[in-house]
């Protein structure tokens, strides 16, 4: 933790040596697999060398060289990476040319590689950067009234696919969920502060199973992020909101109020274990999405005909999100129950994939509920109910609407 606070801070001290309004740092997530023998990893510094060449044709980098040119002292792209399973494959010469000698941009290693794990070692220094940058920023404001600093962005990668490949799927999935979190689309978007801006942007904003970017690349607001407990921190809470529900434990499950009839009980709609990451970005009750996808079919992305579009920003169209209604395709939602659950109060009240469910996490991990101007309640059926429900009954709401309040 120290040595990359020490980074942070000097790069931190860059900026405001030379204030632009154009400021962002990238966090990838590098999986190098150890059981899959000379091929994989070869696969896996095949998708390394294509996300980092994505990242240096994108509006990211190419902005930034532009600001290096009208001034060259100014810093370059930087992107901190974690290194994650095989050692020693990932060399500072393949990141040093992939990143400086072919693109003008900044690598630099946050720490120490781990030989296991997953993207929470490099989502919880993302976190630190942003907390870091919100003190600087905050001590920079007292100085000089300046508010560009709270527009601080972040983009967070991984390099998808060189865990599992899924039959391909994962490789036009991928390029697509990179550019769009590189986009200009993206990255300009308007000021945190203002009511109808978003907060956090990527390719495609789910609101059912739970709040997130499937595949889990995206760029934020540090002003956003720095509100979000840490990613580990997330995970332990986000577990005992689950287990709480007693729908881990067989025993009790025919004794539980709470139903989970849209979604599967698996860990990863859950968030159990590693899955929790790709929960943390949109848990906060303040987050603000916004997406790039005009579909709500998942399926669309990673589909073979999609990869002629893998390099294309004009198949994005920019929206604040959710924009498709609660009946539109949804990967893997139960449709055939949908309207049944959601025109019966009493067992909507009890579907934890439904707004009880989001109340119950919010509380257990932020001790608060969305704003009562928030998108969450007019999206949601019945949603002014719940608001209603929880603007009597406070931190009681869940438990009230579990017993039939």
């Amino acid at each position: 933790m120290i040595a990359f606070i020490a980074i942070f801070d000097e790069f931190l001290l860059e900026q405001t040596d030379f204030p632009s309004p154009f400021n962002v740092a990238i966090f990838y997530n590098i999986f190098i697999p150890i059981d899959q023998g000379r091929q994989g990893i070869a696969r896996a510094l095949s998708i390394v060398q294509e996300q980092l060449d994505q990242i240096g044709t994108s509006f990211a980098n190419d902005k930034l060289m532009s600001q290096t040119a009208a001034r060259p002292s100014s810093p370059p792209l930087t992107i901190f990476y974690s290194t994650i399973g095989l050692s020693g494959a990932v060399t500072s010469s393949f990141m040093h040319h992939a990143c400086t000698v072919k693109h003008g941009m900044r690598c630099l290693p946050l720490g120490r590689h781990h030989a296991d794990g997953f993207e929470e070692h490099t989502l919880e220094p993302l976190h630190s950067f942003c907390q870091r940058q919100q003190h600087t920023a905050h001590k920079r404001r007292n100085v000089s009234n300046s508010i560009s600093d709270a527009r601080f962005k972040v983009i967070y990668l991984h390099s998808k696919g060189s865990f599992h490949r899924q039959r391909g799927e994962n490789d036009v999935w991928r390029k697509h969920l990179t550019r769009a979190a590189l986009s200009e689309k993206c990255l300009e978007y308007g000021i945190s502060s203002l009511s109808n801006s978003c907060n956090v942007c990527g390719l495609l904003f789910y609101p059912l199973w739970t709040f997130f970017y499937p595949g889990n690349m995206w760029t934020a607001d540090c002003e956003y992020v720095a509100k979000l407990v840490a990613p580990l921190t997330h995970r332990a809470r986000l577990e005992q909101a689950v287990a709480a529900t007693d729908f881990l434990n067989e025993i009790n499950l025919s004794l539980s109020n709470w139903k989970m009839t849209l979604y599967e009980t698996g860990p990863g709609y859950l968030g159990v274990g590693r899955y929790s990451s790709e929960h943390w970005i949109a848990s906060h009750p303040d987050v603000v999405p916004c997406d790039l996808s005009r579909t709500a079919r998942l399926e669309h992305w990673w589909e073979e005909h999609s990869e002629r579009t893998a390099n294309k920003e004009s198949v994005f169209e920019k929206s604040l999100a959710p924009r498709h209604d609660i009946h539109s395709p949804y990967f893997r939602l139960n449709h055939s129950l949908l309207d049944s659950i959601v025109t019966n109060p009493s067992r909507a009240d009890r579907e934890y994939f439904l707004l009880t469910g989001f109340l119950h996490k919010w509380l257990t991990i932020y001790k608060q509920v969305p704003s009562s101007y928030s998108w969450v309640w007019k999206w949601f059926p019945n949603g002014a109910y719940w608001l209603q429900t929880y603007e009597k009954y406070g931190n009681d709401t869940v438990r009230v609407l579990l017993e039939g309040g």
